[in-house]
């Protein structure tokens, strides 16, 4: 297995781009290593030395012996790219990973699943990239003598980009708490959701590999030093969203105790793909293909190269954007067939009312200002467009029986949000609040009531909402007049990536890095967030059936009710007409793949906004 020298860096030269090119230096390394591009030709790059490495001692696992690195900065020892499971064959449930002879040299930070970077308008990874990453605290646990909690992270990127990475999530600061940390790859786009209701591509192989990553946790944990009995799974928007559906799916029962979901729920609109048939015939036509058979699809699928299907999935050139619209695959209900285990194949609004699942302790949040991430990429001519057309960005699981009912519920919700104001610059806080209630802030309030109404497992809700130097989606999209997180804003007090080499972090920000993964650890440990005797301000409480309670992370902490009441007992009169429960006879949601407002390829910020 060929290995790299990654990851570990010293001090990168700038060149122009400032707050940006920490972020797209990192980038252009992993990109020369992934596609054989040259970094150097490309002007938004600059120079990177690697420093020599330390290898950490021999560890041998049931799949054989590996070594890893020590971080030069830190201690910690990492343990990059072992295989946790193999592929057989495209849209199938992954394997076991084999064994290996000799020692694996676990170096790789670059691996990648194949997907689509905007930025280059060029699709990059490979097909063999089910593998992840133990970090562990080192040296100052060589004997094992007590075996520590263990945190596993999803990433984010809309089911369609994004890596474990530790270039992008380093772990360091949770790792400082005393935990084990795994973060992986996992199939995305149509290799990893691709769902025809046939047995050869049933759908939610990505999700599939999540499990098999937390049974390969269960089975080799202990090797690093870590507990299998005290497993955290925590993930941030798509990746919320997979820990959300693990919760539900009975494959995955007993592979963690404890769940965080930052910025996502199985009740988000982009969980679910409601007509994963129309997608995959919306690609074939892409690859010059007039089919909706689901065998004619299969063989298309299989027959195009890896890097075409990627390419190809993407959206339409050009076209105004639609959050709602932007995925082209994503998790879908399976079909109960022979010899296949399936993930899921109810509703997630069905199983949670059932009481059937897997009930553990949560931390369920979002931060104040999401959906800054969206509007505030809007020009003056996509706004206009909006502003014209608003009934084409509605949440794609609303359902309608009627033209007129459909226009009826958008004239309230534009009314709602805008009162009789156009949609134009002046009006991008009332664009970002909608945005942000609709995708995640109303989906987790949603989930929270449903959680404490039918089960007695603990809830822990949060408000993210600080905003400073290390809220980079902000910062690159020139939105630092806007007060508040946006999407995203906050997974950088949680994790310390190389990109974050130049930015200073000011002692206001080092004391919410601080509090941050002392709340996540402390979790993780106990299942309460609060740390026994803590110095903290104030005390976390979970929420109870009649009165959610928020953990506000701000400047200055505090508890505090339900946020934005008015807002989500709006969407709670909305959903009850023509949410998913009440719409099972409208086949049709309300913004699909072909009749959609679509993202555009985005500018430089695109990296950083899909992690």
């Amino acid at each position: 297995m060929e290995t790299f020298n990654t990851g570990w860096f010293s001090n990168p030269f700038k060149t122009g781009f400032k707050s940006v090119a920490e972020v797209v230096g990192v980038y252009c390394l992993l990109l020369t290593r992934s596609t054989g591009v040259d970094c150097t030709d490309l002007p938004f790059c600059f120079v990177v030395e690697i420093r020599s490495i330390r290898h950490t001692p021999v560890l041998e696992i049931p799949q054989g012996k590996l070594r890893g690195v020590e971080s030069p900065t830190d201690g910690h020892w990492m343990y990059l790219a072992i295989p946790y499971a193999s592929i057989r064959r495209r849209f199938q449930d992954p394997r076991t990973a084999p064994r290996w002879t000799g020692t694996l040299n676990a170096l790789d930070a670059t691996i990648q699943c194949t997907q689509y970077i905007d930025l280059l308008d060029l699709p990059i990874g490979q097909e063999d990239c089910l593998y992840l990453n133990v970090h562990a605290p080192g040296r100052r646990n060589l004997n094992f003598n007590k075996t520590l909690p263990v945190m596993v992270f999803i990433h984010g990127g809309g089911f369609y980009w994004g890596s474990g990475t530790p270039l992008i999530y380093d772990p360091a600061p949770l790792v400082d708490k005393g935990l084990i940390v795994v973060t992986f790859n996992y199939r995305l786009g149509a290799f990893g959701f691709l769902c025809l209701g046939v047995r050869e591509a049933p759908g939610n192989t990505g999700l599939k590999d999540i499990v098999s990553a937390l049974r390969w946790v269960q089975r080799n944990i202990r090797y690093f030093g870590g507990d299998p009995g005290t497993v955290t799974v925590f993930g941030e928007s798509a990746g919320a969203v997979a820990v959300s559906h693990l919760m539900l799916a009975p494959t995955a029962r007993g592979l963690f105790h404890r769940a965080i979901m930052q910025s996502g729920t199985a009740l988000s609109p982009f969980a679910l793909n409601y007509d994963p048939l129309k997608r995959a015939s919306y690609v074939a036509g892409n690859l010059g293909y007039r089919t909706k058979d689901p065998y004619e699809l299969l063989q298309i699928f299989l027959n195009a190269s890896a890097l075409t299907v990627a390419f190809e999935s993407e959206f339409p050139k050009g076209q105004p954007r639609n959050p709602f619209a932007r995925f082209t695959f994503t998790p879908c209900l399976e079909q109960p067939l022979t010899k296949t285990k399936p993930f899921i194949t109810k509703p997630p609004l069905d199983i949670l009312k059932s009481r059937n699942f897997n009930k553990v302790p949560i931390i369920i949040g979002c931060n104040d200002k999401e959906g800054l991430l969206y509007a505030g990429q809007y020009d003056e001519l996509e706004l206009k467009k909006l502003d014209d057309n608003f009934g084409s960005v509605i949440p794609n699981n609303l359902f309608f029986n009627s033209s007129e009912t459909k226009d009826s519920v958008v004239n309230e919700i534009r009314h709602f949000y805008f009162k009789d104001k156009p949609i134009d610059r002046s009006t991008i806080e009332n664009l970002a609040d909608y945005f942000s209630d609709t995708l995640f802030i109303y989906p987790t309030y949603a989930k929270s009531q449903i959680l404490l109404q039918k089960t007695d497992i603990h809830v822990y809700n949060y408000l993210f909402k600080y905003d400073s130097s290390r809220n980079l989606v902000k910062k690159l999209l020139g939105l630092e007049n806007y007060c508040g997180a946006s999407h995203t804003d906050d997974l950088f007090y949680l994790f310390q990536p190389t990109v974050l080499w130049l930015l200073p972090t000011s002692k206001k920000d080092a004391t919410m890095v601080h509090r941050m993964t002392t709340l996540w650890s402390e979790f993780a440990r106990t299942g309460d967030p609060t740390p026994p005797q803590s110095a903290f301000p104030i005390k976390w409480e979970k929420s109870i059936a009649s009165n959610l309670k928020y953990y506000v992370l701000d400047k200055n902490i505090e508890m505090g009710p339900t946020p934005y009441p008015d807002r989500m007992q709006f969407w709670e009169r909305i959903y009850e007409r023509c949410g998913p429960a009440a719409g099972s006879d409208h086949p049709t949601p309300a913004a699909g793949i072909h009749d959609a407002m679509f993202f555009p390829r985005p500018t430089l910020c695109g990296l950083l906004t899909r992690l």
